[in-house]
């Protein structure tokens, strides 16, 4: 769920918003109240929602009346005390004198079902609504312009494991939530959030896991690649990280193939310093994962001639350059390396392992980006020109918001610390 104060805000844009969405030229004198707080949801069937105060229902009536003369929705129709019309052939609209929902998409076979749905919502008891449940009081308690909160289960799953390792393999996903403030930062959506859960043992988990990150340093930003689609950026102790991976079967997951080569189990204890996870491109919905962090050594190299000696049938170990090697693994390569000043760096290509290590990547990032990165605990920069993360739960969202927001390239993810 997402919260949207005008009045914190600059007034014309909650306009704009309701403007883009009904296509209106004038939404000054439509009867909605678009001073109070506008509220934005997911449905647990995946659909989308807005509600918005209405304040005089007669002058809703007439616009929605207008707009279906314009020919862009049904006339209106009148089902258990609320009025409905059918907008732009896909969104459902239903009002009473209390309020506006905006639903779907939906077909034209969904809409009796929905109508009862929606006719549920606008007439319920003020104790049996949305507000009497705790995500609502926590949204509300937040005092940013743009807020949100969510169940971890809302976003696509691997984007979201990061925050949730820590969590026991049997514990109930759903019982974690996400809580964020949210604002828009030039090209960048920047959402400052923490994860939490109403469960206490669950709640425990979480703490304690993000205890052991520490704070990112500047000396990250040359290795940063601002055309991945994924970086999940922190400052850990590689020992310590490796116990929370090994806890999540799921992240274990990302290296699997990659650890019936190499032992790379190791290579993490190795670790100590600032750490890039990223996740250049998609290949056949397969992430190829790359892996760039400061070690404390590199003894592991010494293993390198027994890793090459136990490959299993199909796969090899082969010298790449100074202190760099490529390994297959007989369905996937990984070409990985320690530069002089021990830093680790990886891909699955050579020209991706190559762009990991190299210092130049810093020119590419404006100073927003780089000051909701350092200092925080862990970061994820989401590049939104990738076709595969357009079609995540986040550029839904982002495409609804875009008369407020404008056009975005990359969402930060921070974690509170």
């Amino acid at each position: 769920m997402v919260s949207i104060d005008p009045a914190k805000m600059s007034g014309v844009n909650s306009r704009v918003l309701m403007k883009a969405l009904l296509h209106v030229k004038n939404i000054d004198n439509s009867g909605l109240d678009l001073s109070n707080k506008i509220y934005i949801y997911e449905t647990k069937d995946g659909h989308f929602g807005l509600c918005v105060k209405v304040d005089n229902e007669e002058k809703v009536e007439q616009l929605f009346n207008t707009l279906s003369n314009q020919q862009l929705c049904q006339p209106i129709t009148k089902r258990k005390g609320c009025k409905f019309t059918l907008l732009h052939s896909s969104w459902l609209v239903a009002f009473t004198e209390n309020a506006l929902l905006i639903m779907g998409p939906y077909s034209m076979s969904e809409v009796s079902v929905q109508q009862n749905r929606m006719s549920r919502y606008l007439t319920n008891e003020e104790s049996d609504g949305v507000k009497a449940n705790a995500y609502f009081s926590k949204l509300d308690s937040i005092t940013s312009p743009i807020a949100l909160i969510a169940q971890s289960t809302a976003f696509p799953e691997k984007l979201f494991l990061p925050f949730t390792l820590g969590i026991p393999n049997n514990a109930n996903p759903s019982q974690v939530l996400f809580v964020a403030e949210v604002d828009a930062r030039g090209e960048c959506l920047d959402v400052n959030g923490d994860v939490f859960s109403y469960n206490k043992s669950l709640d425990l988990s979480l703490k304690k896991s993000m205890q052991s990150y520490r704070l990112i340093s500047n000396e990250i930003l040359p290795y940063i690649n601002p055309n991945n689609e994924i970086n999940l950026l922190m400052n850990v102790n590689g020992q310590e990280y490796l116990n929370q991976l090994q806890g999540n079967r799921q992240f274990q997951s990302l290296f699997v193939g990659i650890n019936t080569i190499i032992d790379f189990n190791k290579i993490m204890q190795s670790i100590d310093g600032n750490m890039i996870i990223s996740i250049p491109s998609y290949r056949d919905s397969v992430p190829n994962i790359s892996l760039n962090a400061k070690l404390q050594h590199k003894n592991w190299i010494n293993d390198i001639a027994y890793w090459k000696k136990s490959c299993p049938r199909g796969g090899y170990i082969k010298d790449w350059g100074n202190n760099s090697y490529c390994c297959y693994t007989g369905k996937m390569s990984y070409y990985f390396g320690v530069t002089d000043d021990m830093w680790f760096y990886s891909g699955s290509t050579a020209e991706q392992a190559l762009l990991s290590s190299t210092k130049a990547n810093v020119n590419h990032l404006n100073d927003d980006l780089i000051n909701m990165i350092i200092g925080q605990k862990m970061a994820m920069m989401i590049n939104l020109s990738s076709n595969k993360t357009s079609q995540s739960i986040y550029y839904k969202v982002l495409n609804m918001l875009k008369p407020i927001l404008g056009d975005l390239n990359y969402i930060i993810i921070r974690q509170k610390g």
